[in-house]
C-alpha cells in the first residue's frame, strides 16, 4: 500500500496524517520491539533512475529486522539525483513488516518532523543505516540507545574528496560528524575488519575506552550485503540509433557513480590499450557525477573519452532505472571499477562488487579493500596493480582469453555472494543488540569524558575567548600609549616647553666652568 502525503509545510494536514499513521503502525506493532530505523532512499527495490550506496545499506539493515520478526518505521531522507520530477513531498509506503517513510533532505535534517515521528512511534531503539542519517539519529534519541553505523570512514572520505576537491575545507565538517557519532553511538558498525581497528582508535581518541566500557565489544563489522532482490530485466529503450552492442561483442559494464577514489585516467588508459587488441570490446558505463559530492570525476571522465581514438566503442548511457541496469548487467562479460592508492579504498568495501556477485557477474578492480581480496582469493574476482594501466590492460586480455570459463566463474560468484554476504549473515550483530538494546554504560551514567571532543572543543573556545579579552587589554594599552606620545608630542611644540628648554641651555653654560673647576685634580 502507497500512501502519498502533501509537500511540507503547506498544512497542518498532511503533518496530522503522517503522525497518525505512524501511530497506528505502532498498534500494529504492538508490545513487540518497536525500532525506527533513520536512512536513506531509494533503497534497491525501487523503480528510481539512480541507486546509492546508502540506500543499500538502510534496505539491509531494514531488511535484517523483519527477519527477526521485527516491524521497523523506516525513515529515509531522498539523495539528491535518485529519483526523477520534483521532490514529492513525504510520502509513506506501507507493508506488511516495514513502514517506510521518505522526506527531502532538509525536512529530514531539521525541524520537528522526525522528533515527532519518533515521539509518535515511541521506539525502544534507534538505528542508524550510514554515517549522516546516524547523525541525525543521536540529535533525536531523547535518551534512548542509538545504534551507529560508520558505512566507510568518514576521515578516510573527506581525505579522498580533498584531493579531488582542492578549493574549500573538506575536513572540518566529516571531522565534527565523527566526533559526534563517536561519542554520542552506544554501538558500533563498519564495513571491514580493518576499519573496525580505525573506530577503535577513534572511540580511544575520544574518551570512550575508558573503566565502564572495558571488555564491552562496542564495534561490529557489518559486510555490505547481497539483497536477493530480484529485478526484471528491461533493455533500455529509445537509446542512439548510431550505436549497437553485437551479439558476439565482449562487453565490460561499469555502473554506478564516479567517486572521488575514481581513477578514470587508468580506466580510460587501460581500456583504450585493450580495444587496440580486442576488436569486439565495447566498454558500457552506466551512472555519472555525484551530485552534491563529486561532479569533477565524472567530466574527467567523460572529457578524456570524447578525444579518445575508441570513442565510438565507450558507451555513455547515463542514469538508468533499476529494470535497465539489470538488462545491461545479465548482458555484461566483465564489472570494472578503477581505484585510486587511498586509505578510503582498503578501509572501505563495495556494494557494486556484492551486487555483481549475486548477479553472476565477475569483475576487475584493485585488491586494496578486504572485500576485492576476498573474492581473488576465492576466484570471483580478478586484480591490477593501481595506478597501472598496462597492469589493467593485462588482466583484461587474460580475461578475454579465458572467457569461456566465465559463466562458470559467474556461477561460483552468486554462491558467494547468498552463503557469505546474506542480509541474515551481515546483520546478525544487529538483530542480537536490538533484542536487549541498552545505553553504554558509560552513557548511561552519564560520567564526564575529560577527552570528549565537545569538552576540548569548549576549552578551546575559551582558551580563545580568553586571548582575545588579552588581545583587546593589549590593544587599549597601545592606544593609550598612542594618545600619551601625542600628549609629549604637543608638549614638545609648545612656547611653555621651549622656554624651559632654553633656560635649561642658559644655566647648563653658567654653571659649567664651575662644575669642571670642582672635577679637576691635580697631577
Amino acid at each position: 500500500m502507497m500512501m502519498v502525503l502533501g509537500q511540507l509545510p503547506d498544512g497542518e494536514e498532511s503533518v496530522l496524517d503522517v503522525l497518525t499513521a505512524v501511530r497506528r503502525w505502532r498498534e500494529t506493532v504492538g508490545s513487540g520491539r518497536a525500532v525506527a530505523l533513520l536512512g536513506t532512499a531509494p533503497m534497491p527495490f525501487e523503480h528510481a533512475r539512480m541507486n546509492y550506496a546508502p540506500g543499500g545499506r538502510t534496505w539491509q539493515f531494514a531488511q535484517g529486522l523483519v527477519a527477526d520478526g521485527i516491524c521497523p518505521l523506516v525513515v529515509c531522507e531522498r539523495m539528491a539525483g535518485g529519483y526523477d520530477g520534483a521532490d514529492p513531498g513525504i510520502e509513506i509506503e506501507q507493508t506488511d513488516s516495514v513502514m517506510i517513510v521518505r522526506m527531502s533532505s532538509e525536512d529530514f535534517h531539521a525541524g520537528d518532523i522526525i522528533p515527532n515521528l519518533i515521539k509518535a512511534f515511541d521506539p525502544g531503539c534507534l538505528v542508524g543505516a550510514s554515517a549522516r542519517p546516524s547523525g541525525r539519529c543521536v540529535e533525536v534519541a531523547d535518551g534512548r540507545p542509538v545504534w551507529v553505523d560508520l558505512f566507510g570512514d568518514p576521515m578516510a572520505e573527506a581525505q579522498a574528496r580533498a584531493a579531488r576537491c582542492s578549493e574549500g575545507d573538506q575536513l572540518t565538517a566529516y571531522r565534527n560528524l565523527v566526533a559526534t557519532l563517536v561519542e554520542s553511538g552506544d554501538v558500533f558498525s563498519v564495513v571491514s575488519g580493518r576499519q573496525r581497528d580505525v573506530a577503535i582508535g577513534q572511540l580511544g581518541v575520544l574518551g570512550r575506552l575508558n573503566r565502564e566500557t572495558a571488555g564491552l565489544r562496542m564495534v561490529h563489522v557489518l559486510p555490505c550485503a547481497a539483497m536477493g532482490v530480484a529485478t526484471q530485466a528491461i533493455a533500455p529503450d529509445d537509446r542512439d540509433p548510431a550505436w549497437s552492442i553485437a551479439d558476439d561483442a565482449f562487453v565490460i559494464l561499469w555502473s554506478g557513480g564516479f567517486n572521488t577514489w575514481c581513477d578514470v585516467e587508468t580506466l580510460v588508459g587501460g581500456i583504450e590499450n585493450a580495444m587496440e587488441k580486442i576488436e569486439d570490446l565495447q566498454l558500457v558505463v552506466t551512472g555519472g557525477a555525484i551530485a552534491g559530492h563529486d561532479e569533477l570525476s565524472w567530466d574527467r571522465f567523460r572529457n578524456l573519452v570524447e578525444v579518445s581514438a575508441f570513442s565510438d566503442r565507450i558507451q555513455l548511457l547515463g542514469s538508468l532505472t533499476t529494470e535497465e541496469l539489470a538488462w545491461w548487467v545479465e548482458r555484461a562479460d566483465l564489472g570494472l571499477v578503477t581505484e585510486k592508492v587511498l586509505y578510503e579504498r582498503e578501509l572501505g568495501s563495495s556494494g557494486r562488487m556484492i551486487a555483481w556477485l549475486e548477479a553472476k557477474l565477475p569483475f576487475v578492480a584493485t585488491s586494496q579493500s578486504e572485500l576485492v581480496q576476498y573474492c581473488v582469493d576465492r576466484g570471483v574476482a580478478y586484480a591490477y596493480r593501481p595506478g597501472d594501466p598496462a597492469s589493467l590492460t593485462s588482466i583484461l586480455l587474460h580475461v578475454f582469453e579465458q572467457r569461456a570459463a566465465l559463466p562458470e566463474i559467474g556461477e561460483r560468484a552468486r554462491r558467494l555472494a547468498r552463503e557469505h554476504f546474506s542480509i541474515g549473515k551481515t546483520t546478525g550483530p544487529l538483530r542480537r543488540w536490538v533484542s536487549g538494546a541498552e545505553k553504554a554504560p558509560d552513557l548511561s551514567r552519564n560520567e564526564s569524558n575529560p577527552l570528549s571532543f565537545w569538552v576540548m572543543n569548549r576549552a578551546l573556545k575559551g582558551a580563545l575567548q580568553e586571548g582575545e579579552v588579552l588581545r583587546q587589554k593589549n590593544l587599549h594599552m597601545e592606544v593609550e600609549l598612542q594618545q600619551i606620545g601625542a600628549q609629549l608630542h604637543d608638549i614638545h611644540r609648545s612656547t611653555m616647553w621651549r622656554t624651559w628648554a632654553v633656560l635649561r641651555k642658559i644655566k647648563d653654560l653658567v654653571t659649567s666652568p664651575w662644575s669642571k673647576a670642582g672635577t679637576t685634580t691635580e697631577p
